[in-house]
């Protein structure tokens, strides 16, 4: 695995966000990424709520065929009443961006570290009808939530949140990748202001 800055033109000489102060404002948190992962530069990213996206683009076989991590600033729903809702809301709010509609794997829910944690696994059919049965037409993701951290630049009154978005085709991730992309996700961690 590499360090997120290790492919990234923010600071080449800084291996861990958290020894490098300039790189905080643009990304607050630390994640090591698979070693075939390449990032996207914050001037090729459409969505500037995204702080980081990565993939095997260059490996990938096609849009399904990727395997894509990507961190996401976003404020936690007011009506979201628990951490099934809130995952449930986060993952809606993504789909209207992209026109999917992503299921939260109700069993898979969890809250870590105190409740400043939560995972929850998802599936997005890629192809309706007999299509949505195969597993090459579906996508498998992971969701981490870091909730609980104000020092966000810029953070909104609400409850501000980091969300880490890993995913890959359901049959690469039964085949390896979702333990690759579980394993990069388990680094996702805050980096606060000392």
């Amino acid at each position: 695995m590499q360090d997120v800055l290790g492919k990234t033109p923010i600071d080449d000489g800084c291996r861990s966000i958290s020894g490098c102060a300039s790189n905080r404002a643009a990304m607050p948190f630390t994640v090591e990424l698979p070693d075939d992962f390449v990032t996207i530069p914050a001037s090729g990213r459409a969505k500037s709520d995204f702080l980081l996206v990565s993939g095997n683009f260059g490996t990938g076989g096609g849009t399904t065929g990727v395997s894509t991590l990507s961190v996401q600033r976003a404020v936690a729903p007011a009506d979201a009443a628990d951490v099934a809702a809130l995952a449930a809301a986060l993952t809606a709010a993504r789909d209207a961006t992209t026109g999917y509609r992503t299921a939260v794997l109700s069993d898979t829910v969890r809250v870590e570290d105190d409740g400043r944690r939560i995972t929850f696994e998802t599936r997005t059919p890629l192809a309706t009808g007999a299509a949505e049965a195969s597993s090459t037409f579906v996508r498998h993701g992971l969701g981490v939530v870091l909730a609980q951290i104000p020092w966000l630049p810029d953070a909104p009154s609400e409850a501000p949140l980091l969300v880490l978005w890993a995913g890959a085709r359901e049959d690469e991730w039964v085949d390896g990748v979702g333990a690759k992309l579980a394993k990069a996700a388990a680094t996702f961690r805050p980096v606060r202001d000392s």
